[in-house]
């Protein structure tokens, strides 16, 4: 094996290397391909419980606001009235 066959070796070991580091490109663009597929998974479940975390709110205000109004305290002139009849 003298020089004459270098270059042909070399072409093939630049063949090799660009078909190794092509795999692991495409490796990696598959990678984050699904790494952002679960970042958008993730921001819409986000949303959604920050919309029924709202909403949980909104009802726990309404019944907070009935509560109290429903425990506002009774006159005494009320009150009596209430026990005679």
């Amino acid at each position: 094996m003298g020089l004459d066959g270098l270059p042909q070796q070399f072409e093939q070991f630049v063949d090799r290397a660009r078909a190794a580091l092509g795999g692991e490109i495409t490796a990696a663009k598959n990678i984050i391909a699904a790494a952002n597929a679960e970042k958008s998974a993730a921001q819409s479940a986000v949303a959604t419980l920050q919309a029924q975390c709202k909403a949980a709110q909104s009802q726990l205000d309404e019944i907070n606001n009935e509560l109290q109004r429903a425990s506002t305290p009774v006159s005494p002139a009320k009150l009596q009235r209430r026990t005679r009849s």
